[in-house]
């Protein structure tokens, strides 16, 4: 359905816009998309955070990618090499893919080095609300944990993208610019400036409910082929522990930051 509106979008400016020219590929990010040479400038947004498979499960519930700094030196390990690698493929296919000079700008979730106090609230939240789905799902036979609190997705930092960036083995591109942010939502800073803490957690509730943030889009898959009434029976359930969970471990200072990003621009050598 993304890639659809997607091409959609995209689509519709070609009314607006005489020479765009819409080349599409549903595949893997981690393969080459495009012929050799053939990109000027190329963007990713919001995509590298996923890798290419779960490298070993999380036993204990713990959320990736928020539960890492939780679980044992070894499994972390894994992890981290997981996402080295996979950074490394996706770099090795786009730089095949980018003209001499071209330029190569990625902006994906991430956390900031070191991490911040309210990025550390933001993988406490989730962590908890991801329990209590969970939960609910295992209850009536939907889900079990492993599946739902291991999602393929790992928020870097700085030094996970310099390893293919620096050295002897780095993969023919200059990094031009790095930086760190968080996307603020406007509704959330509004309500946290009026200290509405009751508005908060109705309007974060609601948005993870219709699947407007990643972290339980696949989870709530699960349920859509249940019937309208046991859909919504199972979201009242879930809607009746995520609030108490939310006003629990909400820090009302720390809420406007609510997405962490990496940002990198990069020049093809």
């Amino acid at each position: 359905a993304d890639f659809n509106k997607l091409l959609t979008t995209v689509n519709e400016l070609k009314t607006e816009f005489t020479n765009v020219q819409v080349y599409a590929v549903a595949d893997c990010f981690y393969k080459s998309l495009f012929p050799v040479g053939s990109i000027d400038v190329g963007i990713s947004f919001t995509s590298v955070h996923w890798l290419s498979k779960v490298p070993c499960f999380l036993e204990s519930r713990l959320y990736t990618p928020f539960g890492l700094d939780q679980v044992a030196a070894d499994t972390k390990q894994k992890w981290e090499t997981q996402a080295r690698d996979d950074w490394r493929l996706f770099l090795e296919n786009r730089q095949k893919e980018l003209k001499t000079g071209g330029v190569f700008y990625i902006t994906t979730l991430g956390f900031p080095t070191p991490h911040s106090e309210e990025h550390l609230t933001h993988s406490v939240i989730h962590s908890a609300l991801m329990a209590d789905l969970v939960a609910v799902l295992e209850k009536h036979g939907i889900a079990e944990h492993k599946s739902c609190f291991n999602s393929p997705m790992f928020y870097r930092q700085r030094e996970h993208y310099m390893n293919a960036l620096e050295g002897d083995n780095k993969v023919g591109f200059t990094l031009e610019k790095y930086d760190d942010y968080t996307l603020e939502l406007p509704v959330f800073t509004e309500l946290a400036a009026k200290n509405d803490k009751e508005g908060i957690v109705k309007v974060f509730v609601s948005m993870n409910e219709a699947g407007a943030t990643p972290y339980y889009k696949t989870q709530l898959a699960a349920i859509t082929t249940l019937t309208e009434e046991q859909r919504e029976g199972i979201m009242g359930e879930i809607r009746a522990t995520w609030e108490p969970t939310f006003q629990k471990h909400l820090k009302i200072e720390d809420i406007k930051n609510v997405m962490p990003f990496n940002e990198l621009l990069l020049s093809k050598n």
